[in-house]
């Protein structure tokens, strides 16, 4: 994250805590930004604003660094089932190629890496959709493939 970055942080959490001296100097800001100039500024608003939604006191640095690794805990797993559906899928019907399986998935990631706090959900929503409109094709062209989501059950039991 930039200095330019922390700063919006910093103001975001002085307006959270009007009443607190937070970052009243220069040097105490110079201090915070030395330690937390290694996240990605996305995901270290949102640890704050999910922070200040549970707490009356403005936040330290190791809760900043805390909020950041939950986040970032649930980016990977993310991830993880976005690879999982989209491999069950495309395993299962082998008509698509693995460079194609690969560089799917590869996008994916990009997209997503630069939004590493927001609209998971919905891009998860998203890939699940296509994976299913995929297996659906397959299964109207193919009578005899099975039902995906029974496919994904014996899969995951």
């Amino acid at each position: 994250m930039t200095k330019d970055e922390w700063g919006k942080i910093v103001k975001r959490i002085c307006d959270f805590y009007p009443r607190s001296n937070f970052m009243d100097k220069q040097d105490v800001f110079d201090a915070w930004y030395s330690l937390l100039e290694d996240l990605e500024f996305p995901a270290a608003m949102r640890a704050v604003e999910n922070y200040a939604k549970e707490n009356q006191y403005p936040p330290t640095i190791a809760d900043i660094r805390q909020g950041y690794k939950v986040l970032w805990d649930e980016y990977k797993a993310f991830i993880r089932d976005c690879k999982d559906i989209y491999y069950i899928a495309a395993d299962y019907y082998p008509g698509m190629s693995r460079e194609l399986k690969d560089e799917g998935f590869e996008t994916l990631r990009q997209k997503l890496s630069a939004y590493p706090h927001r609209e998971w959900r919905k891009r998860l929503t998203d890939w699940e959709r296509k994976a299913v409109a995929y297996v659906r094709d397959c299964e109207i062209n193919h009578k005899d493939v099975k039902n995906f989501k029974d496919y994904v059950n014996e899969q995951t039991i």
